[in-house]
């Protein structure tokens, strides 16, 4: 839409306003919108040209600093447009267009986010990928929580399998910043990604449809923002790696679990990383399956911890497994502890 003449013509327009705005700004009146220019923008809004809404919000931070109040004003008035003029500004513009920003901006669009949970179960995969992002991060800024009826919990409650894939992609998208934030909002960050991988585990943890088997995989990447092995965390990581799947060593990594066997109380690690590993290892339809060389030396790393930690049975059990179906990298270790 925006490539379109219409489009072109007021992507110039609203380029030309925003220079127009920083090279005229007064001490007495800041930022203002050359006139002309927004009265074309605005003859063209009112002849209902989709193009101009689908600007209106992919340029919303330039508007908003040219001309707050009328900006504010649309904001507000543009809740009861028809579903394909709503449609093009919020979904199509502003949440395609925009990062979230802060709580005020959130507050501002916030009836445009209850109107899109409301119709959640009915968008789209490219309609929705910027809106998972947004509910996401204010889930995750604490203006959003899972309790029953909120604007997050409703979302999460009605949408789709792919809806779901796609947000759990956006929650690994933050494992990159875990390393540059403080302990005290990394903390913060496991327990929000806990209960939320906790309301998804729960809420497929009885479907068995193909879409549905592919989100409770897929909720194994969140081991990513796993602190230690625990109960609760082991049986999260249970329900995901217990599902067969003939990809499921090209899925179902083995780094993360080489880093938790290092935190906690060994004795304690080994028990819960042993289950995990049985229903990894021993699942019937992966146990035939190639195992990579990098995987076969976290696999080597982590059975000799639970050799060295009180797991020796389930250990040994593992070892013989993996060796009769021709995974011989798993002798050596076994001949190591067994001699």
């Amino acid at each position: 839409t925006a490539n379109s003449t219409t489009g072109k013509i007021l992507t110039v327009l609203i380029s030309y306003s925003a220079t127009y705005a920083y090279k005229y700004k007064s001490e007495e009146h800041g930022l203002e919108w050359e006139e002309e220019a927004k009265t074309m923008y605005i003859d063209i809004l009112n002849r209902a040209y989709i193009e101009a809404y689908v600007l209106i919000g992919f340029y919303f931070a330039d508007f908003y600093q040219f001309d707050r109040e009328w900006i504010i004003g649309k904001i507000e008035e543009f809740v009861q447009l028809d579903d394909n003029k709503w449609n093009s500004f919020f979904l199509g513009g502003y949440i395609y267009g925009n990062r979230p920003s802060n709580k005020y901006v959130y507050s501002l669009f916030y009836p445009h986010y209850q109107r899109a949970v409301e119709n959640s179960s009915s968008l789209e995969l490219s309609q929705a990928h910027g809106l998972n992002r947004h509910l996401l991060t204010f889930y995750l800024w604490g203006l959003e929580n899972l309790e029953e009826g909120g604007l997050f919990q409703s979302y999460l409650k009605n949408i789709s399998p792919s809806l779901a894939l796609d947000l759990i992609q956006w929650i690994c998208a933050n494992e990159r910043d875990l390393n540059t934030i403080s302990m005290e909002i990394r903390n913060k960050t496991f327990e929000k990604v806990l209960n939320l991988w906790t309301y998804l585990s729960d809420k497929y943890d009885n479907r068995n449809e193909s879409e549905d088997l592919k989100v409770k995989m897929d909720l194994y990447r969140l081991i990513a923002f796993t602190p230690k092995l625990d109960l609760q965390y082991t049986k999260l990581l249970l329900r995901a790696s217990s599902i067969s799947d003939r990809h499921f060593f090209t899925r179902f990594l083995f780094k993360d679990l080489v880093r938790l066997k290092t935190e906690g109380e060994p004795f304690e690690t080994a028990k819960y990383l042993a289950q995990i590993l049985d229903s990894i290892l021993l699942n019937p339809t992966t146990v035939f399956h190639y195992i990579s060389p990098t995987n076969q030396s976290y696999i080597i790393d982590l059975v000799s911890f639970l050799f060295e930690n009180g797991q020796q049975e389930r250990a040994c059990n593992l070892c013989e497994e993996l060796a009769k179906h021709g995974h011989d990298f798993i002798r050596e270790t076994y001949y190591k502890y067994m001699s």
